[in-house]
């Protein structure tokens, strides 16, 4: 697809991306840097490794198989926890059990928080190798993988040195909306990634915010114009909107919008929080 020999329509479309129009400028943009000269690298060792584990599985192996004390034992240990602690919090939510939702989130997202510890100290890892004297490199990643700066500044080589530029602060910027990006689920992820002593009561309420936050953001890509950013002018309106809540309103509220589209629970939801 870089070199133009796939075109970019039918690459989007063989990946089935989430936000096609988004992948479709992105691409481009990847296509005309690597025509400029610049190489561009894919570096997500934990998710190889993972891709390795089902095809080793696929061949008749089994967790056992796995040889302890290796990455592909951390990886596998890292994912099946996390897919363990999803699966419970999407078997609390059919049963509507506000409570133990909050509970079984907090379990998934210490262990998700483990899983994104490990996929950043590999990746980390590789990049750190990948460096070549004299080249400039550039590093693109979400805005969860808090911790990869830090790893990277921690093993960079002799004689580099390393800037951070979060794109979304600049946008935050840009809206004048005077908010660090951060929703309620956000939040208690950093709060796991730095090791803050633990409160009960803030999680908890993080937990029962984030739960209703999941609800009335806007699903999918937004077709409109670029330069109102879209999606980040939404998660503002849905984290402010669940920032004012306390847990008891965050469960009536959740029980009375989970089985609407985002679109009307994020109205409905401003209702009642009015009331």
């Amino acid at each position: 697809m870089l070199a133009g020999r796939f075109a970019i329509d039918d690459y989007i479309a063989l990946l089935d991306h989430e936000y096609p129009l988004f992948a479709q400028s992105q691409y481009q943009l990847l296509r005309g840097r690597a025509a400029m000269g610049a190489v561009i690298l894919q570096s997500e060792p934990f998710i190889q490794g993972l891709l390795g584990i089902h095809e080793f599985f696929a061949a008749g192996n089994g967790p056992a198989d796995i040889t302890a004390g290796t990455i592909e034992h951390r990886i596998y240990k890292a994912e099946h926890e996390a897919t363990r602690c999803l699966i419970d919090y999407y078997q609390a939510a059919a049963e509507n059990d506000f409570q133990t939702l909050i509970t079984t989130l907090l379990a998934f997202v210490r262990t998700d928080c483990a899983r994104f510890r490990l996929r950043d100290e590999l990746r980390a890892e590789e990049i750190i190798s990948l460096l070549q004297p004299g080249k400039s490199t550039f590093v693109e990643a979400g805005g969860m993988h808090l911790l990869l700066p830090r790893y990277l500044e921690a093993n960079l080589p002799d004689g580099w040195e390393m800037s951070v530029h979060s794109i979304e602060q600049e946008l935050l910027d840009t809206l004048g909306l005077g908010w660090d990006g951060f929703s309620p689920g956000d939040e208690l992820t950093a709060r796991y990634f730095d090791r803050v002593q633990p409160n009960r009561e803030a999680e908890t309420l993080l937990a029962a915010q984030a739960i209703v936050f999941t609800k009335v953001i806007t699903k999918g890509e937004v077709d409109e114009p670029a330069d109102t950013i879209p999606h980040l002018s939404h998660e503002y309106r849905a984290n402010r909107l669940v920032r004012s809540l306390d847990v008891a309103q965050c469960r009536d509220i959740y029980e009375q919008i989970t089985l609407l589209p985002s679109s009307e629970a994020f109205a409905h939801a401003v209702a009642m929080s009015a009331k």
